[in-house]
Parts: C-alpha cells; structure tokens; sequence
C-alpha cells in the first residue's frame, strides 16, 4: 500500500494535504491546527528523504532492537527534477519519518521504498511511502487519517 504525501501550493499558502490510494482525504473540520503557524522553509527534497532513511535505519523499537528487519530492504527512488518546495520543513520531516518507520515496524521482510517526484502538472511533490508490509484493513483505511488514531497499538 502506498500513502503519498503532498505539498501543494494554493495562494500564498502551502499546505499539507494526505492521499491515500491516489484520491485525497478531507481534512474534518476542527482537525488542523491554523496553517498560517507553520514555518515557510526552503525544503530541499531529497536531502528531507535522506535524513528520514538515515534516521530509520538507526531507530530502534522499545526493547532496542531495530525497527528494520534483517530481511527488509530501505530504498529509495527519487526523481531527478524535484527539487526545492517550500513548507515547514520539522513537520514535514516528522510526517515522512513516521509513515517510514511504520512501514518498516509491520513490514517483516521484502522492502520499503521511500520515493519522490513532481506531480504530472507540476505543481505538487509527491512524497511516496510504498512497502511489502502486512497493510491496513480497508475498513479502518479512513479512519487512520483520523486524530490520535491507529490501527494496532501494539508498540
């Protein structure tokens, strides 16, 4: 399953949208704190995809142990053209690195690939987080967009 991840440029404003499965999720009312707060870095890329590999492959789980498996495979696949987009770049840094570490905590072997490339008009950057992993139940698919919500609270 891959989620994407979307900055795009609306007014003078960027702001963060989720996709899942190629069509865009609604923010629910009351759920996004104002927008206008957030920093306005000049955020390069593919050094955001570099530190949240980097910082994956060091993370370790509760009792320690790696959250990457030994039989799981951290990849990346960038786009040669993506450049430069402008966003809080801490925010966007956690978001990327949390769907990262959660692919890898409930993949047990195959691969993650943490990608990115410019959107077909040109206007946006996706962000794509696609692994082998066990994947999310179509009846909770929504709901895990939801605030302080999760799928499986095991660790």
């Amino acid at each position: 399953m891959a989620f994407k991840l979307l900055m795009m440029a609306k007014s003078s404003l960027h702001l963060t949208c989720f996709c899942s499965g190629g069509s865009p999720s609604t923010f629910k009312k009351g759920t996004m704190a104002n927008i206008s707060l957030l920093a306005q870095d000049a955020i390069d890329v593919g050094a955001l995809v570099s530190e949240v590999v980097s910082r994956c492959k060091a993370a370790t789980d509760k009792r320690g142990k790696p959250v990457q498996k030994q039989k799981v495979e951290l990849t990346t696949s960038m786009a040669e053209d993506v450049g430069v987009l402008i966003g809080d770049q801490q925010s966007l840094l956690q978001m990327l690195y949390h769907m990262v570490h959660n692919a890898l905590k409930f993949t047990h072997q195959g691969k993650v690939t943490v990608g990115a490339m410019p959107s077909v008009d040109g206007v946006c950057v996706q962000l794509v987080v696609e692994d082998t992993g066990i994947g999310i139940h179509k009846e909770n698919q929504e709901r895990i967009f939801e605030v302080f919500q999760q799928e499986d609270a095991s660790e």
